[in-house]
């Protein structure tokens, strides 16, 4: 399974990031790899997601559902998806929420659990950490540019990387309940 709890700092309003956060197409062209495809009649999305662990290249397809709840601007992802060989099956559910930060800024925390199952499984849980890291940071440098009209300078991407990175080493240290 593979677990993931980030918090990211977006530097606009609370109300700029929901209007964009509430924007499913939106949102969806922030997230490296992912297409939006066509609306299903029960309010989710046909949808793809490529993505790469080392030399190994994985493209999933499946379906989402997105639930929002505007007054509190929190929501739930709920999504399925296998890869096109047939070797990965992804089975998620994701909270996510987001609350006002200092200098009129603003936190979005993702919670998710992803199940992942067939014989490619090993591979992708072992590669998850780094690859959630790597499309975390594309998507805050996404967002980022697209409310803020704010791109991130070279250090500052790549320190995001490099403390993301150590965090979580740090976590997966920590709950394999190693020193």
């Amino acid at each position: 399974m593979i677990k993931i709890n980030e918090t990211l700092v977006i530097p606009a309003p609370i109300e700029v990031v929901w209007a964009e956060i509430a924007d499913v197409t939106s949102v969806v062209s922030c997230i490296p790899g992912a297409e939006l495809g066509a609306a299903q009649p029960d309010g989710s999305f046909e949808g793809t997601l490529g993505v790469a662990f080392g030399p190994m290249h994985v493209k999933f397809e499946g379906n989402v559902r997105v639930e929002l709840s505007h007054d509190d601007h929190s929501g739930v992802i709920t999504a399925s998806a296998r890869d096109r060989r047939g070797a990965a099956r992804l089975r998620g559910h994701a909270t996510l929420g987001l609350s006002t930060a200092p200098d009129r800024h603003t936190s979005l925390t993702l919670i998710a659990e992803i199940q992942v199952a067939g014989k490619m499984a090993p591979q992708i849980e072992g590669g998850a950490n780094f690859v959630t890291g790597r499309l975390s940071t594309e998507f805050l440098e996404r967002i980022t540019e697209r409310v803020a009209g704010v791109r991130t300078d070279g250090y500052a991407k790549w320190w995001q990387r490099v403390a993301g990175a150590f965090g979580r080493l740090w976590r997966s240290v920590l709950s394999a309940g190693r020193p």
